[in-house]
């Protein structure tokens, strides 16, 4: 069986785009409960990225989810490249 990829972005998606931190993440429980009955490997593509390492967005994420962290996509590309 071939792996399932999870590219996953937080703003939008794990809470509402523009939120307090006091609702940060409020949805993850979604996800979670969505991994449970369709597990896959999670790749973060959010633009959080950039200002932390892998090892810190593990950290922010609950144990059910940080586990399946595989990776971060890499760096924004703009305009024409080869």
């Amino acid at each position: 069986m071939k792996a399932k990829y999870l590219f996953l972005d937080f703003d939008g998606v794990l809470h509402p785009s523009l939120c307090n931190d006091n609702d940060r993440f409020s949805k993850v429980n979604l996800l979670s409960q969505a991994l449970t009955s369709s597990p896959c490997q999670i790749i973060i593509s959010s633009s959080w990225r950039f200002q932390f390492t892998l090892d810190q967005l593990r950290k922010m994420l609950p144990i059910s989810i940080s586990n399946l962290v595989v990776d971060a996509t890499g760096e924004a590309l703009n305009g024409q490249y080869a």
